[in-house]
């Protein structure tokens, strides 16, 4: 174990398609490109609204696209009983929102 440790911190990898470019983690939503291509923005953006434009009137849910594209990509995270039972509207969202707060297992992040 502390030679591969060792290997990782010092950039020694066995075979060169098990090394993560550009960006750090697993999550593709912090890649710019997937950025762009799911049209998402993220949550902890200054102002996210005001880069969302929607095709309706109703202000309260400029945010819902954003939100269901993180949503959809973390489904598998997610019991098959709650997928199963999960709506795409409010009542899906507060479920979600109260897996978060209980400290549930499958939480959405």
């Amino acid at each position: 174990m502390p030679a591969t440790f060792e290997d990782i911190r010092d950039g020694h990898l066995s075979d060169d398609k098990y090394h993560l470019e550009g960006v750090h983690t697993y999550d593709i939503l912090r890649n710019p490109l997937y950025q762009q291509a799911f049209q998402y923005y993220s949550a902890d953006l200054i102002g996210r609204k005001d880069y969302i434009v929607d095709g309706d009137d109703d202000d309260t849910n400029d945010c819902a696209q954003s939100d269901l594209v993180r949503i959809i990509l973390n489904l598998a995270f997610l019991s098959k009983d709650d997928v199963t039972h999960m709506t795409f509207d409010a009542a899906g969202l507060n479920m979600l929102e109260q897996h978060a707060k209980k400290g549930a297992k499958h939480n959405i992040q």
